[in-house]
């Protein structure tokens, strides 16, 4: 288990991978004195067109070494939640965790490139 204490930041906006992708950088700045970064929706999937891949997010920002506690369930059953929902076609992927809680001091943020401001960064989607 992961000691921590300090600030925490909950990640829970958007499972889209570019919109996370950003929200990820924007925490890389030396502003954000948070000590870690807790991140649900790991394990979810979905339509390609949605983008649901959150925790590809996460390792584009900090790369494939990723230190993290996991949280929540693995689900190693494949029962009705391992496949597409009807309306959005969104599903849990098996053996996945919910989640992860990141300690800052732990992970090395790899995107954006330290040469790089946050503002080099393209604005939100209208």
């Amino acid at each position: 288990m992961l000691e921590h204490t300090g600030r925490s930041i909950v990640h829970k906006v958007t499972n889209d991978f570019a919109q996370a992708v950003k929200d990820m950088a924007a925490l890389s700045s030396g502003k954000d004195r948070s000590v870690k970064i807790t991140c649900q929706d790991t394990h979810l999937r979905g339509n390609p067109a949605y983008m649901n891949f959150f925790d590809v997010a996460l390792t584009s920002a900090f790369g494939h070494d990723l230190t993290h506690a996991t949280i929540g369930p693995s689900d190693a059953a494949i029962d009705s939640r391992a496949s597409p929902y009807c309306y959005s076609s969104t599903y849990l992927v098996c053996e996945a965790h919910e989640g992860f809680v990141l300690l800052k001091a732990l992970n090395r943020f790899r995107h954006p490139h330290q040469a790089q401001s946050i503002d080099d960064l393209p604005p939100p989607a209208a």
